[in-house]
């Protein structure tokens, strides 16, 4: 269970905040000082400590204390009667993680208490990603570590030059200081953006002037976030850039699978016969362009008809998986293998000769011809091919003569591979 423990002298507080902290289900314990708080520390196990300002030694005294202790990576919230600009900024540079206001309302407090306890989906989401923090500030690196810690977040990478964060590897989230020595701020966003076209940069900048706000997200950042910022805007901004983020990763996977359904056969999972037909469009330009052998294997399984009407379409079926899946194992990663039509396949085979494709021929021919169907074990099943190796001219004219030398292979007997030289 989520853990709360409350500092506070005020006993009007402390029963105001048990009342929010157990409604929102979580578990509240309460320390009357700065010296209960430790002990309860020692034996308790704690997410989150709000503070008030007034704790006895003052806060910036037990936040001193907390971070020479072993609990010094724990989150602390400050709560406090007053707030200004001057206080919010002495508040973070102590590292404290955010400030609420006594005066705030129940349901305000409600709400921060839900948000802490609370992981929902763009939470979830935001654990996934990696997280880069540049900035030249160690107080900075440290408030980003303790906020992060309040959710679970331990995927935060820290850099403090411009230099050193593109020299590091891609991240999904950027959290980008725009005044640094080494770099002008647009610079620096423009060389993320371009090592990281997809990646989500956010400015984090003192500076709040509209033209460098303009140039800097005209430069490529997704959003500008100005110091001393609040601990739960920052988390807001980024569960919902994360949520877009991958709102977008997940558009683009549905598209390439999109564009995947229209290219595959959706049987064996191999190419179609318009894309495996295009692809030698492609290669036989290639040979000609580099001078490059090329060759192609025409293949047919024997006596197919025979397996359907004996053994039924679904014999068939487990037929065609299991040569498709026979000839995707055996194919290099430059190999280019579709179904034709029917029980017929093309493989192209770039930089091939034609007595090394008529290797690879005869190689799938033997192993096809050893394999077993479990479902079927009477059922024997081979495979004939042509093979033809380009020397010039179209790709159609190359695979005519490939399914020229299948069919001679199919009239010399079947369970045999030819092959010749296009000319």
């Amino acid at each position: 269970m989520f853990s709360v423990l409350h500092v506070e002298s005020s006993h009007f507080f402390t029963k105001l905040y048990r009342r929010i902290v157990e409604g929102q289900k979580a578990r509240y314990l309460e320390a009357g000082s700065a010296d209960e708080a430790m002990r309860i520390l020692e034996t308790e196990h704690v997410d989150i400590i709000i503070s008030a300002s007034t704790v006895d030694g003052g806060i910036d005294g037990f936040v001193k204390r907390l971070g020479q202790s072993r609990f010094k990576i724990l989150p602390v919230v400050v709560s406090s009667a007053s707030d200004t600009a001057e206080e919010r900024t002495e508040m973070f540079s102590l590292g404290v993680v955010d400030y609420l206001l006594k005066e705030d309302s129940d349901e305000h407090l409600a709400r921060f208490i839900e948000k802490m306890v609370q992981a929902d989906s763009r939470l979830d989401a935001l654990k996934s990603l990696s997280i880069a923090v540049l900035d030249d500030s160690e107080t900075v690196h440290e408030v980003m570590r303790r906020t992060f810690a309040i959710y679970g977040i331990d995927s935060m990478r820290s850099y403090y030059t411009a230099q050193e964060i593109l020299a590091g590897p891609d991240h999904d989230i950027y959290l980008v200081d725009i005044n640094l020595p080494d770099m002008s701020g647009t610079q620096i966003v423009l060389e993320v953006r371009k090592r990281a076209p997809d990646a989500v940069i956010i400015a984090v900048s003192a500076i709040d002037h509209y033209k460098v706000i303009s140039n800097t997200l005209i430069a490529g950042a997704d959003d500008y976030i100005i110091k001393p910022f609040n601990a739960m805007i920052l988390m807001a901004r980024l569960q919902a850039s994360a949520r877009m983020l991958l709102l977008y990763r997940e558009l683009e996977e549905k598209n390439r699978r999109l564009e995947e359904l229209v290219v595959r056969d959706s049987l064996t999972g191999l190419y179609n016969h318009k894309h495996i037909i295009d692809r030698l469009a492609e290669e036989v330009e290639k040979a000609m362009r580099y001078q490059h052998t090329l060759s192609v294997v025409m293949l047919d399984i024997d006596h197919f008809k025979n397996v359907n009407d004996t053994w039924g379409h679904q014999a068939g079926d487990r037929v065609l998986v299991a040569f498709s899946r026979l000839l995707a194992e055996s194919a290099r990663n430059c190999d280019i293998v579709g179904r034709y039509g029917g029980e017929e396949f093309l493989v192209i085979l770039p930089e091939t000769d034609l007595e090394a494709a008529s290797v690879f021929g005869n190689r799938l021919r033997e192993r096809f011809g050893e394999m077993q169907f479990d479902e079927n074990e009477d059922l024997s099943v081979t495979v004939s091919g042509g093979v033809a190796e380009w020397k010039g001219g179209g790709h159609l004219m190359l695979v005519k003569q490939a399914d020229h030398l299948l069919y001679r292979a199919k009239a010399n007997g079947r369970n045999r591979i030819e092959s010749k030289s296009q000319g």
